[in-house]
C-alpha cells in the first residue's frame, strides 16, 4: 500500500515524517495484532483452519480489547491519523469487513458507536463500495462446532458402594445431556434409504451424468432428504466483476462446512460481466432448510 501510494503520490500517504511514521504505526499494528487476532477468530467459521476453542476465545478476546482501544482513539479525531484519510484507514476498515460480516455482532458493536460512525464514513466511499460492496453486518455471531471432550476426574477418597452407584446414574445423565447438546440436529432425523457417501462415489465416478442421475433417482428418497434451487438476489453493483462473484460463492460454500456430510449439490457463476448471477442446486438432509445455512 505504501508503494503503490507513493507511486502515485497519492494524499493517503503524505506529510511530513512524523505523520508518515504515525501512518506507518498504524499500519504494523493492523498487521502484526490486529489482522492475526481477527485470523485466528474467523478463519475457522470458513474452514481455513482446524476449530480449537481456546485460540478462538483467546483471540476474539484480544480484538474486542483493541476494538474498545480503538474506540476511543477516534473521539479525538475522524480518522486514524488526524483528520484526513490515510492507507491506514483503508487498512483497518478492509481488516474488519469479514468479522462484521461473520462474528462482531449488533451487541458487541452497540458500545463500539464512535468507531462504527467512522467504518460508515469509510465504507460509504464510492472507492471502497466497489470494491467490497455493501457491507452487512451479522445479527447473531457464528457459532463454532466444537466437540467438547469430557473431563476425567479422579477422586482421591472411594465412597461407599452405594454413593457408587448414584454417582455413576448422574455421570450418565449429565454425559447423556452433553452429547444431546453437542450433536448436530440432523443427526437425530429418521433413517434414510440414501446413503450420501455411496451417492457421491457413484456420480464422481461416473463419466456419463445423465446415467448417473437416472440411478439417483432410484436412491433419492423424499421423506429424508430435501432440493432446492438457489438463486442469489443482488445487491446494487454485485455480480458486475466476476472474482468478486466468485468470492461470494466461495464465502457461501465455506460458511457451509457444518453441512458437508449432509448435503451435496453444484454451485457457481453464470452470465458475463457485468451482469453475472449466482445460481445452485442443493440436495439436504431433512424436510426443509436446516438452520446452519447461512445465506448472509
Amino acid at each position: 500500500m505504501i508503494y503503490i501510494a507513493q507511486l502515485a503520490q497519492s494524499s493517503l500517504y503524505l506529510g511530513n515524517s512524523e505523520v508518515l511514521a504515525e501512518i506507518d504505526a498504524w499500519l504494523e499494528f493492523i498487521q502484526t495484532s490486529l489482522e492475526p487476532a481477527l485470523m485466528n477468530w474467523t478463519y475457522p467459521f470458513l474452514g481455513v483452519t482446524e476449530p480449537d476453542e481456546k485460540v478462538v476465545d483467546k483471540a476474539s478476546g484480544d480484538v474486542k480489547k483493541q476494538l474498545k482501544e480503538l474506540d476511543k482513539g477516534f473521539k479525538k479525531s475522524n480518522f486514524l491519523c488526524g483528520g484526513e484519510l490515510t492507507i491506514a484507514d483503508i487498512s483497518l476498515a478492509c481488516a474488519l469487513v469479514l468479522p462484521l460480516r461473520t462474528v462482531l455482532d449488533e451487541k458487541f458493536l452497540k458500545g463500539l458507536k464512535v468507531l462504527m460512525k467512522w467504518f460508515e464514513r469509510v465504507s460509504s466511499m464510492p472507492q471502497f463500495t466497489n470494491v467490497w460492496g455493501p457491507i452487512k453486518f451479522c445479527k447473531q455471531p457464528l457459532e463454532l462446532a466444537v466437540q467438547k471432550k469430557p473431563e476425567k476426574k479422579e477422586s482421591k477418597k472411594q465412597p461407599k458402594k452405594k454413593t457408587e452407584k448414584k454417582t455413576e446414574k448422574k455421570t450418565e445423565k449429565k454425559e447423556e445431556k452433553k452429547q444431546t447438546s453437542s450433536q448436530n440436529p440432523l443427526d437425530l432425523l429418521p433413517e434414510t434409504q440414501l446413503n450420501l457417501d455411496s451417492w457421491k462415489k457413484l456420480y464422481s465416478n461416473t463419466e456419463d451424468k445423465k446415467a448417473a442421475m437416472q440411478e439417483f433417482w432410484k436412491m433419492y428418497d423424499p421423506q429424508g432428504w430435501s432440493i432446492y434451487h438457489l438463486h442469489y438476489q443482488k445487491l446494487e453493483g454485485e455480480g458486475q466483476k466476476l472474482y468478486m462473484t466468485a468470492n461470494r460463492v466461495e464465502g457461501f460454500l465455506a460458511r457451509m462446512e457444518r453441512l458437508r456430510k449432509y448435503s451435496f449439490g453444484t454451485m457457481g457463476v453464470y452470465g458475463e460481466e457485468p451482469d453475472l448471477e449466482i445460481l445452485a442446486v442443493f440436495m439436504w438432509r431433512g424436510k426443509g432448510i436446516p438452520a446452519e445455512v447461512n445465506f448472509t
